[in-house]
């Protein structure tokens, strides 16, 4: 219930020049609930930036002077006072002001909303990575500053350290699943020759075909249908298996959707013969 003393350091008062001054709030002392690692800042007034523009971050992070390695790490803005003790540990109030949204044209203040196209996935495929970037403003910025990328990007939150990478015009689907890591829309403006490609029209490869009914088995992969054999006597069947190369250039077709023409006259062609 007692706030923590706040404790200036040796030289702190008067600092000339409006230069930084850690701001201690308790020497020997964690967060009670961490929010967020944010790097490995080389030093406190790093950290505090970091700390100040990370969103989940609430006013006071902790920093170990004699491990950096060990990560400049922020509170939850209820998880500040009555962490567990360690002499390692420094808790310090954040300082940086946060940077107020621009005004628009209408003298109004415009906030940044984050839009996710896909949550916890990262790109199909990635364009570029643009660096340590602490915000997902930030990053749809830099995204829309970019040439190479696309209109998609994606950021991890819990570890902006991971850096700000963007997408590919049409590697923002299907990516790899990743606890840590969303896909964003970029909304910044970009030209139109970088937005999304939006993706083929393609028909229903099964009309005409006789698809088996009741429940799909769950052993298919994609959008492949069960077909049965529609011959009017029963004489059984050939299974022929073809052996094909890794899809390491996603020529094949997305995790979901319907294969490309190529593959499916290569099915075909084994399913007359």
């Amino acid at each position: 219930g007692k706030s923590p003393s706040r404790q200036q350091p040796p030289g702190a008062k008067g600092a000339p020049g409006g230069a930084y001054s850690p701001r201690v709030l308790q020497k020997g002392r964690e967060c009670l609930e961490q929010a967020f690692e944010l790097g490995v800042p080389p030093t406190v007034e790093e950290c505090d930036k970091l700390s100040a523009t990370a969103p989940g971050c609430g006013r006071a992070f902790m920093f170990a002077h004699e491990h950096i390695d060990w990560k400049c790490r922020c509170c939850t803005p209820e998880g500040v006072e009555g962490g567990p003790s360690s002499p390692h540990w420094t808790l310090y109030e954040v300082q940086t002001e946060v940077p107020t949204e621009a005004p628009d044209a209408d003298g109004s203040k415009v906030k940044y909303k984050a839009k996710i196209h896909a949550k916890q996935q990262e790109c199909d495929e990635q364009a570029m990575n643009l660096g340590h970037i602490t915000s997902v403003a930030r990053c749809d910025e830099m995204t829309a500053k970019e040439p190479k990328c696309g209109g998609h990007f994606m950021f991890s939150r819990m570890h902006p350290d991971w850096a700000c990478r963007c997408c590919t015009r049409t590697g923002a689907d299907d990516g790899q699943s990743s606890p840590f890591w969303d896909v964003y829309v970029v909304q910044a403006p970009i030209p139109e020759s970088r937005k999304p490609i939006p993706p083929p029209a393609v028909s229903n490869p099964t009309i005409g075909l006789p698809v088996a009914p009741g429940a799909r088995p769950a052993w298919l992969l994609k959008d492949d249908a069960l077909i049965i054999d529609a011959r009017p006597e029963q004489k059984g069947g050939i299974l022929i298996l073809q052996a094909v190369l890794m899809d390491a250039g996603h020529g094949w077709g997305k995790k979901a959707g319907f294969r490309p023409r190529w593959l499916r006259a290569i099915l075909a062609a084994n399913r007359e013969h």
